[in-house]
């Protein structure tokens, strides 16, 4: 019998992003001999998917959601759970109003442990720099009854404790995210010329970088995504979405690099983690392109040696006019490295171990 569950957000509607996540973790979950309390193809949707009735699609999910945590609390000593506003939505009146309160009292039986990959209110506040009223005082209700909370890095842990009154020996620190793909990018490659360089998202955080990669002249820009660019330099090739991982990572591992950039304001919400567009540039075999403003990614980048920093993209033409391919392929080879330990898992599972040792 298992000790400890993993709790699929039910009846969600999940980003690309959040869904391959969500798929990686149950699957890890899994690995560790976890029991999964849902399904991960039946309880996410699609964000592309015509869904009928969303009100009443939103009235279940609640009521879904407080009888897997009943349930959980009968069956087992703890469960996992994957905290995003599908699950509970502290910006939300209605989930404040009806969720927050018994979601409380099952939390604290249940003894959760939640894995934090996102803040609502912290990314509202950035983004925005308003908050609705009741926003914060819910948010901390809601991560004080948890067992322990999984983060990416020390700034959220500390964020947590000076916002949230959140006791550090209670956040337990996972880096990255993982990424379950079954394509192995090949071991060898050799440098395009000029060098092709990906960029996946959403296209509206691209937008304030199309001026700037017109003039690298050294540089294709393959652009996966949705969204719309209204500014397309002679460099830049827009290639589609692709909604299967798979056949994603098998596309963009022909290229040379996966850059990471985004606007300012989203380059302050990434002093608390990374995103899945990191670790598919990593199990896809790219070494990363990334810039100085973004902290931590540019800190794990550094760690393990698997790309490179600018300050600016304008440093690119310089750059890669004097890259040599003996530099390049060492690089990859730390990102192949580091690939291994993201799609086995490897950092979720570590950080749930040493939550373990404490229940």
């Amino acid at each position: 019998m298992c000790l400890i569950a993993y709790l699929v957000p039910p009846l969600s509607v999940e980003s690309l992003a959040s869904r391959q996540l969500l798929k990686s973790i149950e699957k890890f979950s899994v690995d560790m001999g976890l029991c999964v309390e849902g399904n991960v193809r039946r309880d996410l949707r699609n964000p592309y998917e015509e869904i009928m009735n969303k009100k009443a699609l939103i009235f279940l999910r609640k009521l879904e959601i407080l009888r897997r945590l009943l349930f959980s609390y009968i069956k087992y000593k703890a469960v996992v759970i994957p905290y995003s506003t599908s699950f509970f939505n502290p910006l939300s009146v209605l989930d404040v109003k009806y969720l927050l309160r018994p979601m409380e009292k099952l939390l604290s039986k249940v003894r959760a442990i939640l894995y934090v990959y996102d803040s609502p209110v912290l990314q509202r506040f950035i983004f925005k720099g308003v908050l609705p009223s009741f926003s914060l005082d819910a948010e901390s209700r809601f991560l004080n009854k948890a067992h322990a909370i999984m983060v990416f890095n020390s700034y959220f842990a500390k964020f947590l404790e000076d916002v949230y009154g959140v006791d550090r020996e209670r956040t337990f620190e996972f880096q990255l995210l993982d990424d379950f793909v079954e394509f192995m990018p090949p071991r060898d490659k050799k440098l395009n010329f000029p060098s092709e360089i990906i960029w996946i998202g959403n296209l509206s955080n691209f937008k304030a970088f199309t001026g700037n990669i017109g003039q690298i002249k050294n540089a294709v820009f393959s652009v996966y995504g949705y969204g719309h660019l209204s500014e397309k330099p002679t460099n830049l090739r827009y290639k589609g979405l692709i909604l299967d991982e798979n056949s994603l990572s098998l596309k963009i591992s022909k290229a040379d690099f996966g850059l990471l950039a985004y606007p300012k304001d989203f380059a302050d919400y990434m002093l608390f983690g990374t995103s899945m567009k990191f670790s598919t540039y990593v199990v896809s075999g790219l070494p990363i392109i990334t810039m100085s403003n973004l902290i931590y990614p540019a800190e794990i980048v550094e760690k393990y040696n698997i790309g490179w920093v600018f300050s600016s993209l304008e440093n690119l033409n310089d750059f890669l006019e004097s890259l040599n391919e003996k530099d390049y392929n060492r690089k990859r080879d730390n990102v192949l490295e580091l690939a291994k330990k993201i799609r086995s898992g490897y950092f979720f599972k570590k950080a749930l171990r040493e939550v373990a040792e404490t229940l």
